[in-house]
């Protein structure tokens, strides 16, 4: 009896130990998406449809595609000149000057007069005073002086030479600039007056301008514009000197 009991319980321990075995798995633990039994038929349907980038996603979540893989033609170009400069003012107001011309070699304003001729003209000391020309510019700055030269400055004259690369551009310049302008025959190719300066058109975009103010007595030190005919007479002075200069 213990012999048979024996056996009965060795074959329970023996289905125990098999059911138990790590190399059986159920069949709902052995197949896990992404294993191996899923991937033949995600390649298959990769090399089905190898230019279809969005090949496997549902059509209502598709991106769409507005032109196709094969379209050649170039795009449409805007009908508005986006590439518009800043500061090409020059290529706005004139289309016909060419945008690769080479700038004029603008004399220097400081070599127009010597010293010795200013104190002459004016019957006054003359010191020479600091600028800072701009790009396309020179100037020069003279500070007039009845006496020795300290102190207050008793009067102060200004020569500017700019280019505005063509006449066009300069000519509005002219009018912007100048406060109530008049214009002035026979000198330049178009000159104006306002009550401080005078603008001379020389030649295409160059312009010359001149200002002569003095420190009246009992003024408290102010600055007034010299009399018209003192400074148109330098103005057209200064222009031959910058036509000399140009040629």
């Amino acid at each position: 009896m213990k012999r048979v009991f024996s056996l009965i319980l060795s074959l329970f321990i023996l289905f125990g130990v098999v059911a138990c075995s790590p190399n059986e798995r159920s069949p709902e633990t052995s197949s896990k998406p992404g294993t191996k039994d899923t991937l033949p038929q995600q390649t298959e349907s990769t090399s089905t449809d190898a230019e279809d980038f969005q090949a496997g996603i549902p059509e209502e979540y598709r991106l769409k595609i507005n032109a196709p893989a094969d379209w050649g033609e170039p795009l449409p170009t805007s009908e508005y000149n986006i590439d518009f400069p800043l500061f090409g003012i020059n290529d706005v107001m004139d289309p016909q000057q060419p945008s690769d011309q080479d700038p004029v070699t603008l004399p220097k304003v400081g070599e127009l007069f010597t010293v010795e001729e200013l104190e002459a003209y004016f019957g006054m000391n003359i010191k020479v005073g600091d600028v800072h020309p701009i790009e396309n510019s020179d100037g020069a700055r003279y500070l007039l002086y009845e006496a020795e030269i300290k102190g207050f400055c008793d009067g102060e004259v200004n020569i500017w030479i700019y280019d505005w690369g063509d006449q066009m551009s300069a000519l509005s310049t002219m009018n912007i600039v100048l406060s109530d302008p008049r214009e002035i025959e026979g000198l330049g190719k178009r000159a104006l007056i306002s009550k401080e300066n005078v603008y001379i058109l020389v030649k295409d975009g160059i312009v010359l301008t001149v200002s002569v103010e003095f420190v009246p007595p009992d003024s408290g030190g102010w600055m007034e514009p010299a009399d018209e005919e003192l400074l148109l007479d330098f103005a057209r002075l200064a222009y031959d000197r910058t036509i000399g200069k140009l040629e």
